[in-house]
Order: structure tokens, then C-alpha cells, then sequence
């Protein structure tokens, strides 16, 4: 026959608290408050008339801050995913994509602001054909100072060309 049933309830005792201890360390500590919310806008993009070539766009990050300090945006560095109806221009150092964009911007708790600025392109796609409306995907990396330390925060949008 099988081990005493007394046996066999300290054996499930034991592999139960067992299981609740591993269940308990498996729980990371909670995720950090958000304490900035941002969006990617494009200003000024492809004119309707505008030939398959060079281009500026304006584009500027729109900062929400969420915390209860003050912070201040330093820098943005913008790259660009995939294709769509334009690609930023990050052959050359120090110029389109990549390119670090420098601010003294402060941002005062509770509230948003927008920081702006130009970066070269090319427009891939020929007026009249489907790639003049393909959507752009950008990354954005955001670098603040803040009196409880600096941080950065990424961010990603999908740029509606139409």
C-alpha cells in the first residue's frame, strides 16, 4: 500500500511552501512611475510638389512631464526604422538622423512643451506613386536633467505621410 496519509501531508505541506517561495522570489521589483510622456510630431514634411530627392523636415518631440520636479530636456538623437516615403539622411556625421540635437529646454512639473528642430531627407517616393504616402517610423532617445539625477526615455512613432 502507499506511506501513511500523515506522510503524505507533510510532504505536500513542504512542496507547497516550497512553490509559494519560488512563486514570491519571482517577483521583480515594480516598474518605476513614468516620469515623462513624449511624442514625435512632424512640423513640416514632403510639399506636394516636392521631386524624389533632398529635403528638410521639421520635426519636434513634444515632452509631457509626469513627475512632480522639474526637468529639462539636454539632447535628442533621432533615427529612423525601415523605409516609407522619406529617409533621414545619416550617411554623413553630424548630419539628418543621428545627429545629437541640443536644448536647454526646462519643463516644469505638470506640464508639456515642445522642443523643435531641422533634419535632412531624402523623398524616396516619385509624386503620383504609392511610396509618397508611406508612413514613417522614428526612434527618438530624449536625454534630461532633473535634480534627482539624469535619464534618458526612448520613444517610437509611425509619421502618417498623406
Amino acid at each position: 500500500m502507499g506511506k501513511p496519509y500523515h506522510v503524505r501531508m507533510k510532504r505536500a505541506i513542504v512542496l507547497l511552501g516550497a512553490a509559494l517561495l519560488l512563486a514570491s522570489c519571482g517577483t521583480g521589483k515594480p516598474a518605476a512611475p513614468e516620469r515623462v510622456h513624449m511624442d514625435i510630431v512632424e512640423l513640416s514634411g514632403i510639399a506636394p510638389s516636392q521631386p524624389s530627392g533632398p529635403f528638410d523636415v521639421q520635426l519636434g518631440v513634444e515632452v509631457q512631464n509626469l513627475s512632480n520636479e522639474p526637468v529639462t530636456i539636454k539632447r535628442v538623437e533621432v533615427s529612423q526604422i525601415g523605409t516609407g516615403a522619406f529617409r533621414l539622411q545619416s550617411g554623413v556625421p553630424g548630419v539628418g538622423g543621428n545627429r545629437p540635437y541640443l536644448f536647454n529646454t526646462l519643463v516644469a512639473p505638470g506640464t508639456s512643451d515642445t522642443v523643435t528642430f531641422w533634419v535632412h531627407a531624402y523623398a524616396v517616393g516619385v509624386r503620383g506613386s504609392n511610396r509618397e504616402h508611406e508612413p514613417v517610423t522614428l526612434r527618438a532617445t530624449v536625454y534630461f536633467d532633473a535634480k534627482s539625477g539624469a535619464f534618458h526615455e526612448i520613444t517610437q512613432e509611425i509619421l502618417d505621410q498623406h
